[in-house]
């Protein structure tokens, strides 16, 4: 793979299993050409565009689980880190046990603290014990997932870093982005080919046209889910999307990671286990 300003560091790369590489590369063709393509369109820098994708082992899970988000704010973090890779400065400080604790303060850590809970409950087939008997997502990272054993992808739909410190989303530049970019926003989701999609509050605020855009035709799962998730099934492909909270949704306490994101995420994969692909 070529060592560009967008792609992984050579040393990340070796964290992925060989059977991964292709998909890496491939990945990388689109993330070089889009940046590309965004810094002409803006006459800017593409410095600024962050590239993310999945964390080793991925495509050995079963199932299969995309985060998708909206936007990234993290500047520093990428000179820091000396990659313009989401996943590739994160994954660095979850294995050292940095990034993924459990914050009632920060923002940026609840909100990847609540993917590894998720994914914990997936990948455990939501053992029958107690909430308070999982792990601290902290453990998950340092355990599992740096073994390889549990795994996601992520991606942001806005790709460019935002300038300043407010951490919110900033729909005027997310909505036409997607506009302009549907089309390589559906192909890493085609690369990625996810079994589950898990999104962080996005079809009220960009509404069915462009959800439409990004997924083609859905369709609602009925469901009896407490906590705000809402099942959609992809039409043309073997993929559910489960809406939710954004997450680094108040309240940052146990009792809201649990509420709003542990147990709808596990009813709903209860709801539709049967149809994933095996």
């Amino acid at each position: 793979m070529k060592n560009t300003e967008t792609t992984i560091t050579a040393e990340f790369k070796k964290c992925y299993p060989k059977d991964e590489h292709r998909v890496l590369e491939k990945l990388d063709v689109l993330m070089e050409s889009w940046a590309e393509k965004w810094a002409n369109d803006s006459h800017t820098d593409k410095h600024r565009f962050k590239t993310d994708g999945f964390y080793p082992y991925y495509f050995h899970q079963k199932p299969r689980v995309l985060f998708i988000g909206r936007d990234t704010y993290n500047e520093e973090s990428t000179v820091a880190w000396g990659t313009r890779s989401y996943l590739n400065g994160y994954y660095n400080s979850f294995v050292k046990g940095e990034g993924a604790r459990y914050s009632l303060d920060n923002s940026i850590e609840i909100f990847h603290s609540r993917l590894f809970y998720m994914m914990h409950a997936i990948n455990m087939g939501f053992p029958k014990r107690d909430w308070g008997k999982v792990p601290f997502s902290e453990k998950i990272a340092m355990g599992d997932f740096k073994k390889g054993k549990l795994s996601f992808a992520f991606m942001n739909l806005c790709k460019i870093t935002k300038e300043g410190e407010d951490p919110s989303a900033d729909w005027s530049a997310i909505r036409p982005f997607v506009d302009s970019y549907y089309a390589e926003i559906r192909q890493e989701i085609e690369i990625l080919d996810p079994d589950i999609i898990i999104t962080a509050n996005l079809f009220a605020p960009l509404g069915k046209k462009r959800m439409r855009l990004i997924f083609g035709d859905w369709e609602d799962v009925d469901s009896n889910i407490e906590g705000g998730v809402n099942i959609r099934k992809v039409n043309d492909r073997p993929m559910y999307i489960f809406d939710t909270f954004h997450f680094s949704r108040l309240p940052r306490s146990e009792g809201g990671t649990y509420d709003y994101f542990y147990a709808p995420v596990r009813d709903a994969y209860k709801e539709i286990k049967q149809h994933i692909r095996k």
